[in-house]
This record gives C-alpha cells, structure tokens and sequence, in this order.
C-alpha cells in the first residue's frame, strides 16, 4: 500500500470518528489527512508531508473550525445553575422585608431565602417578589 493511501485512509478513519466526538476536533485532522494523502499522491517526500499536515492542521484549526463551530453551534443562552438560576424569579415574601432592620425572608422555587430590599422600601407579608441579585446567602430582591 502507498504512503498516500496510509494518509486518505487515516483521513476517512478520523472523518468518521468525528460522529462520536464533539467539537470539530477529529473532523479537522482527517481533513487535513486527506490534503496531506492528495500532495502524497503527486509525489511530496514524506519529510515534507509531515510539514505539509502540520500546516495543514493550523489553517485548519485556525480558519475553518471556528467558522464550522459557529455555523453548528450557534451562540447559546448561558445556562444558569445554583444560586444564579434565581435571578429573575418570582417568589413570596414570608417575614417583611425591612430595609432598616435589614431582616426579611422570601421563598423562592420552594426554598426560604434571607432577603434585603434592592429600592430601600418595605415589602409586606404575602407579597410577590422578584429576584435581582444574589449576594452570598441572601437575595437582594423588589416587588413584582
């Protein structure tokens, strides 16, 4: 078997694990196989093809993967966990925010928070809320 048959097959064989991979990774060194198997194939030294799929690679990686990326994973929403994903909630005041005192307690998503008022203005008992901001332990919320 030729050199240039060794690189192609390389290329099919990286092309085709790319389907269980994620991140365009394998796709791009079978491709750059696959140019490197075609100037093997006219005849380029074996010293020059690797040089030639180093290059390869770097356009590859700095060129066309990230145009690839963007065209499969367009940008996503950031997806909020933990204390984050609170921002924005809508919960229910059960001890009345103080913004002198700074006590006051909310329940949100079934879990009590402490809060604080983020206008400086009382909230009463059973009134709805929304978060704003978690700071630490407490969330800094307003009315709803």
């Amino acid at each position: 078997m030729s050199v240039w048959q060794w690189w192609v097959i390389a290329g099919i064989v990286l092309l085709t694990a790319e389907i269980f991979t994620a991140g365009f990774l394998a796709a791009c060194l079978g491709l750059a196989c696959l140019i490197v198997g075609a100037s093997a194939f006219l005849g380029l030294d074996f010293h020059w093809q690797i040089v030639f799929f180093c290059l390869a690679n770097l356009g590859i990686f700095l060129f066309i993967r990230p145009f690839f990326l963007k065209c499969l994973a367009p940008d996503k929403p950031e997806l909020r966990t933990n204390a984050d994903a609170l921002i924005g909630k809508i919960g229910l005041v059960t001890q009345a925010v103080d913004p002198k005192n700074l006590t006051g307690r909310v329940n949100v998503g079934g879990e009590d928070w402490r809060a604080v008022s983020s206008k400086d203005e009382a909230i009463n008992v059973g009134e709805k809320i929304a978060v704003k901001k978690v700071d630490g332990t407490k969330l800094i919320v307003e009315r709803a």
